[in-house]
């Protein structure tokens, strides 16, 4: 008999698309899995059964952390990070993303990094945002998800969506 524990996963993956302000036209168009953190999915479960507070998914944290790699080449993201691996460089306003609920088993968060907005308001100074990583966060800053990726770099002309689809899933299907 195989013990449901072994066979029933969340699983993420974060999709994200960087589109040209001017012309609307997509530069690219890339997505991958990543980790669910052993600290995020605790924190799922202990919120089914009791009231933990601060555990509702927050916002998405982009990061310049690359570990033991690069910046084109980071080292890949572990279920055994928490919130602190990651070395913050960005916050996306609670206000800035949308959670939706395709099916009973998923809910998705999006947001667009608009990057005249942010470097603006953030980082007047600089030509571009650079970052290597995202997390998803709950409202206490623990990180439910983590996904680590070659530079990604924001600027004033170009916007990247962000579509992070979580999802619970039987492994033994």
């Amino acid at each position: 008999m195989i013990d449901q524990k072994d066979t029933l996963h969340f699983n993420g993956h974060l999709r994200m698309r960087e589109r040209d302000k001017a012309s609307g036209v997509i530069l690219s168009d890339e997505g991958e899995g990543n980790v669910i953190t052993t600290q995020g999915a605790s924190i799922i479960l202990n919120r089914m059964t009791q009231d933990t507070g601060g555990s509702f998914i927050n916002t998405i944290y982009l990061g310049d952390d690359v570990g033991d790699g690069n910046l084109l080449d980071p080292a890949v993201e572990q279920d055994s990070f928490t919130g602190a691996t990651q070395a913050i460089v960005y916050s996306v306003p609670y206000n800035d993303i949308n959670i939706i609920y395709p099916d009973p088993y998923t809910f998705e968060v999006t947001t667009v990094l608009d990057g005249t907005s942010i470097l603006d308001n953030n980082f007047p100074q600089e030509i571009d945002l650079r970052f290597t990583s995202a997390t998803l966060r709950f409202d206490n800053l623990a990180a439910f998800a983590y996904k680590r990726f070659p530079v990604r770099s924001l600027s004033r002309l170009v916007d990247i969506e962000m579509i992070w689809t979580v999802s619970l899933i039987d492994i033994a299907q």
